[in-house]
């Protein structure tokens, strides 16, 4: 009810910070829209607006803030006033800003400068083609962010720019506990003081403004999230729905961002008003290596001392992975845990192609080269099932070692668990795999009893996201631009890259790639490059493109000097042409789980002159030369046109080991001895020199650092590089096709195959994974 109040409320009045506010309070409480140099700060929007009692008269004021674009302005008192205002920052402490006000055409400009963390220095000129007005202002936190003392010098300008009839204010501001805000204001000149009080509602705020000759109230609605005042013991509540994905695709992207996941865990482990987390499972995916690092964080808030509580309906792999990190484990009771082995399964197409008179024609070098097995046989191949094998056999033992480490069990316990699965939740519970059983609707009556609390409520995790919260500390996250992080996930294509409609997966496109590599490569703030590699691989020229701006950025021929150092972190796949793109970097990273190698080519064509024949189809042609024909599908190819083919993927693989060995200081004769499209797990590959060092993505920014000589505490913004969705095709039909195709898996799983053959259809040379990367889901 409350919160309908508030939105009707805001719809007539909104917060409002007049001439006597403090330029340097640049996100006050008690004041939003004096310096226009706040809105470089990026840090709010909403709505505001305030409603002031002078005598008998009444003043006005609204405010619409956008928060990244400025703000537009009304104000009524004696006049109308219309102001449009932006800003923007010119370093991370320092901020500009302008705005205009069409009744008296005067522009203002103002600045912000917060020099460190508890300081803050304003100004703000009215009228900059003739200046008639100044303040000045100061304000310190000196023990918390939660009390702020000010001081404001403001003056008319006379037309030497001098100053006249200057006035002082002082200020106190606090906030006593999240949400309940209190302060004062003293007019020296007046001789009048100013108390003021409010309450934060989260996205909303109320404000009290009493002296001696005026009354003020206000309302905020924020696009942000407040500290907000609370009485009940609070406990964090997090729903795990969707496709989590690092890389944050913009406003079109159909996924949830998981970089913000976990640095609001992280934030939420390290605050002081963190009580407990409520985690809500149901239907989520994201890859092996996302779901390690998820237990890992929420493993590191358990150690905390803080409760987790997970709860599901039902449960599989991911949800038993991520129990074993929690303080318990409710569901419920006639749900279904589907706690199973690791499997894939394929599909093979040589008998149907067969019969109705396809030939596909494909030439591959090296036995592991398996990728074009399904047109080739009826099964798996000896080499390709081994593969298989070892890949799901170590994707279980890194599986059941964070298990293990998390239940405190002996692995051989774990393992019989998952050999004896699945499990009703009933069986469930007499086997403790879970701790109680509760219906959804009585979760936070479960949790009260539990803890022997009185009264619980409860407030989102994403009020510890950075990018969705209020921020509370004057100078902006000292985030460094020295270290660009480059995601390139999905299958390499041609072209830009684009969001399937069928299945919401990312591919890799050349064009975008190299597009960022190129602008990270001039930017002169960028002094190293980390390339997020989750690929296994795809076109060979497009993998090539990758490669040669790679090559240009560590290794320049014409100025050394310009080089800059390139490191990879792997996720769950960097093969094939994924590691083709990795091979020439500075340093390499990979993920535990990561699956790498795969170093082969493979190739071919398609004719069904057979099925013509079938269907007493008859074709004729001409030509001047025999090669003139060569890849019409109508005719099976020759023995000239065979020889070719296979020549032309020996030059292509031999051309991607030589890369592979002159990137790894590696001789030839090694190279070819791991590849012929051998895979490797992560601990193999370090062994055999594929890659450096087993690490995640902080490591590899670390790394990238050390190359570039910067210092080890740097802060860099792990978004990507130069902004999210950048250089991408993003229709919005095809996000709006995959929520579609969403619901029906098996026609989205056909069309995502037709989707690939399309992508690839003009590519001559493949580099990719036969297999795809294990992807957990609820």
């Amino acid at each position: 009810m409350l919160k309908k109040i508030l939105l009707i409320l805001s719809l007539i009045v909104f917060l409002h910070a007049n001439g006597t506010d403090n330029p340097a309070f640049s996100n006050s409480f008690f004041q939003l829209g004096n310096n226009p140099a706040q809105y470089g700060l990026k840090n709010c929007g909403g709505l505001f607006g305030t409603i002031q009692s002078v005598g008998s008269k009444k003043h006005y004021d609204i405010l619409l803030n956008t928060g990244a674009f400025g703000s537009v302005r009304y104000k009524k008192d004696s006049t109308e006033n219309f102001i449009l205002s932006g800003g923007f920052p010119i370093f991370h402490n320092l901020f500009i800003g302008g705005n205009y006000n069409f009744n008296t055409e005067e522009y203002s400009t103002g600045l912000i400068y917060s020099p460190i963390k508890y300081l803050s220095l304003g100004a703000r000129l009215s009228n900059v083609a003739d200046p008639d007005f100044i303040n000045l202002g100061v304000g310190i936190r000196p023990f918390t962010r939660r009390l702020t003392l000010g001081y404001m010098f403001a003056s008319p300008l006379d037309n030497n720019l001098q100053t006249t009839e200057s006035n002082s204010y002082y200020y106190l501001e606090s906030e006593i506990i999240d949400g309940l805000l209190l302060g004062a204001k003293y007019d020296a000149q007046q001789e009048e003081t100013t108390i003021s009080a409010g309450l934060n509602f989260s996205h909303s705020n109320i404000m009290l403004h009493k002296s001696e000759n005026s009354e003020t109230a206000s309302i905020g609605i924020y696009s942000k999230l407040l500290n907000k005042i609370t009485i009940p013991k609070t406990y964090h509540y997090l729903t795990l729905k969707g496709k989590y994905h690092k890389e944050d695709y913009g406003i079109f992207g159909p996924d949830k961002n998981f970089n913000e996941l976990l640095l609001s865990l992280e934030r939420f482990k390290n605050s002081k008003r963190a009580n407990g987390l409520i985690i809500n499972v149901k239907k989520f995916s994201m890859g092996f290596s996302e779901l390690l690092e998820l237990y890992e964080a929420l493993l590191d808030v358990r150690k905390s001392g803080r409760k987790i509580y997970l709860y599901s309906i039902n449960g599989n792999n991911a949800t038993f992975l991520l129990a074993s990190a929690v303080t318990k484990h409710i569901t419920y009771q006639d749900g279904i845990y589907n706690i199973t082995g690791f499997g894939t399964s394929m599909l093979y197409f040589k008998e149907l192609s067969d019969s109705i008179g396809v030939k596909i024609n494909v030439e591959r070098v090296g036995k592991y080269k398996s990728a074009a097995e399904p047109f080739m046989r009826n099964d798996m191949s000896e080499e390709a099932r081994e593969q298989h094998s070892t890949y799901l056999e170590y994707i279980k033992e890194i599986y059941i070692s964070a298990i293990s480490r998390g239940r405190r069990l002996s692995k051989e316990n774990i393992n019989e668990i998952i050999h004896n699965g699945p499990y009703t939740m009933r069986d469930a519970k007499k086997k403790s795999l879970i701790d109680d059983f509760v219906y959804p609707d009585d979760i936070k009556k479960y949790i009260t009893k539990n803890e022997n609390i009185k009264k619980l409520k409860y407030r989102g995790l994403d009020e510890f996201n950075p990018e969705k919260s209020f921020r509370y500390s004057w100078q902006n996250p000292k985030i460094n631009n020295a270290i660009a992080v480059i995601y390139a996930t999905g299958m390499i294509v041609n072209g830009k890259s684009q969001i399937s409609p069928f299945n919401g997966n990312v591919t890799l496109g050349a064009e975008t790639i190299c597009a960022r590599l190129r602008i990270a490569a001039k930017d002169p703030r960028v002094k190293a490059i980390v390339l997020r590699v989750d690929s296994p691989g795809g076109s060979g020229y497009a993998s090539d493109m990758i490669w040669h701006h790679i090559q240009k950025i560590t290794h320049p021929k014409k100025n050394k000097k310009k080089s800059k150092p390139v490191v990879v972190s792997m996720g769950d796949l960097a093969a094939s042409g994924g590691y083709y793109i990795s091979c020439n970097s500075n340093y390499i990273f990979a993920e535990e789980n990561t699956l790498t190698g795969s170093i082969g080519i493979f190739g071919g064509s398609l004719s069904i002159e057979k099925m013509l024949e079938k269907i007493n189809i008859n074709s004729d042609s001409l030509s001047t030369d025999e090669n003139a024909l060569f890849k019409f599908a109508f005719y099976d190819p020759s023995e000239k046109e065979n020889k070719f083919l296979k020549k032309r993927i020996e030059t292509g693989y031999k051309s991607f080991i030589t890369k592979v060995a002159k990137g790894r200081n590696m001789k030839l004769a090694e190279v070819d001895s791991i590849g012929r499209g051998r895979i490797w797990m992560a601990k193999d590959a370090e062994k055999i020199g594929l890659i450096d060092e087993i690490g995640n993505l902080n490591n590899a920014i670390k790394k990238a650092a050390k190359l570039a000589k910067l210092s080890k505490n740097i802060n860099v913004s792990i978004q990507p590089y130069p902004s999210p969705g950048y250089g991408m095709k993003m229709p919005f039909l095809n996000v709006v096709s995959y929520k579609v195709f969403n619901k029906y898996p098996l026609l989205s799983e056909i069309g995502e195959k037709y989707y690939s053959l399309h992508l690839y259809s003009d590519d001559e040379n493949l580099m990719l994974l036969p297999f795809e990367e294990y992807e957990f889901e609820e």
